[in-house]
């Protein structure tokens, strides 16, 4: 017994060992083999010395898929013929069931009337050009230029921790990363691709809220240059002694619609886009500003899924209008926060390394801390104030030293307490902001309710 004991451990211990598994690479090495033998075993490649390319077999490769893809837009270009065919059809059908009787004629008529009415735009420049329009909107000064401002020169960081702190119950404000997101994705995309246009929820005009400085133009003119849009300026204090009268305005107003439509993508600008709304014009203001009260609307109203056109209004105070009016001009409202310190940090690192001459041992933090409160607007004009073209000369032998820069921020006002909770006010006000108060309110409920069910669980 004891001898057939060690005889099967000796076999044991013998077959103890590593054994190989099936490499993760062996399915990829077996395609590769059989592509190898059905391509390239028996061809021939005397002639092809220098191993170059093969446009035969790149030509067949791509016909078909070509082909593939030219199937389908085909597909789709019949199926839509033959519904238009069968639509035709089917009204046919319904003219010749419907002869002879006054009733439904005259019905007939009412309703071709109404929708006549909601169809009929009159073109008061029929007889004009495209070319002679458009010149006369920039001789008028209504389309502008407008500086090239790519999106990647509005700097900020986004909010790692927003829905760590939502779901706590806690409702944290935006941060400047966050801005520009919602910017691409409500604006800059929809605007840029038509298929997206088509297939995103439509968005026809986006008000911006934001202190002095906070880089509200700055988006507007970053959303023209990312989509190569035209600008259309509708502010009152430019538009001021152009068509005036009633008929000067209603001519205004088709000029834009009609050639925003026809240069899309187009973005309408106005800035103070409370004005037009404003209870109590002040006496000093001399633009007329409600002059678009009633028209604005109206435009909004008229832009379609197919119109790659938005309404862009851009306001310091937007709690002093009509908040009823503003809401029906303006689908969304997004509101510019004071900077946070990962923003502020950011910005004064980037900016302030872009001059070879400032030591990359300077200490931004300090600077950060100093400006908490204040705007991009404000951080930018101190850096060129104090960054004049004798200081970065003298960089080498003078460094940059943080109470320069302290010296000259202190001149510059801040974003006081007031104006901000002034700002926080009013966004919860509007309906967005009650919306996502109500969304908020609900989710506190949902999480007291799971608790108070594990608790009786227990």
């Amino acid at each position: 017994d004891k001898d057939e004991g060690k005889k099967k451990k000796t076999e044991e211990e013998e077959d103890l060992g590593f054994k190989m598994g099936n490499s993760n690479f062996l399915a990829d090495l077996m395609v590769a083999n059989s592509e190898y033998e059905d391509v390239w075993k028996n061809k021939d490649e005397k002639l092809n010395p220098r191993q170059e390319i093969y446009i035969d077999m790149i030509r067949e490769q791509n016909t078909k898929e070509v082909e593939a893809e030219l199937r389908k837009i085909v597909d789709e270009e019949l199926r839509v013929e033959l519904e238009l065919l069968q639509a035709a059809l089917d009204r046919d059908r319904a003219k010749k069931g419907k002869k002879g009787k006054k009733s439904s004629k005259k019905k007939k008529g009412r309703r071709s009337g109404k929708k006549g009415k909601k169809k009929k735009e009159k073109d008061l420049t029929p007889d004009r050009t495209l070319e002679s329009l458009f010149e006369e909107l920039i001789t008028n000064g209504i389309i502008k230029k407008y500086p090239e401002t790519p999106l990647s020169l509005f700097k900020g960081e986004r909010s790692y921790i927003g829905a760590e702190l939502r779901f706590q119950g806690k409702d944290p404000l935006p941060t400047l990363g966050d801005i520009r997101q919602v910017l691409l994705e409500y604006c800059i995309l929809p605007m840029g691709s038509k298929t997206i246009h088509q297939m995103s929820p439509l968005v026809r005009s986006i008000l911006i809220a934001g202190p002095k400085g906070s880089g509200k133009d700055m988006l507007v003119h970053t959303v023209c240059t990312e989509v190569g849009a035209v600008m259309f300026d509708l502010t009152a204090a430019n538009i001021v002694g152009k068509y005036p009268g009633k008929s000067g305005l209603i001519m205004l107003i088709h000029l834009v619609s009609k050639v925003s439509r026809l240069l899309q993508p187009s973005v309408i600008y106005i800035n103070g886009a409370e004005k037009p709304f404003m209870k109590k014009v002040p006496k000093t203001d001399k633009t007329d500003p409600k002059r678009l009260k009633k028209d604005l609307p109206k435009l909004v109203k008229g832009i379609s899924q197919e119109d790659q056109v938005m309404l862009i209004g851009v306001s310091n105070c937007p709690w002093e209008c009509d908040q009823k009016s503003l809401a029906q001009a303006y689908n969304k409202m997004i509101l510019i926060p004071r900077p946070d310190y990962a923003s502020l940090s950011y910005i004064w690192k980037d900016v302030l390394f872009q001059y070879s001459g400032v030591n990359r041992q300077f200490d931004t933090s300090v600077l950060a801390r100093f400006s908490d409160g204040f705007t991009i607007g404000t951080i930018l004009n101190v850096i060129k104030e104090v960054l004049t073209c004798k200081r970065i000369l003298q960089l080498r032998i003078q460094p940059l030293k943080h109470a320069e820069v302290i010296n000259v921020l202190a001149r510059y006002e801040p974003i006081y307490k007031e104006e901000e909770e002034q700002f926080l006010l009013w966004y919860s006000k509007t309906p967005i902001g009650r919306r996502k108060a109500r969304a908020l309110e609900l989710e506190i409920e949902r999480q007291q309710l799971s608790t108070e069910s594990i608790k009786k669980k227990k």
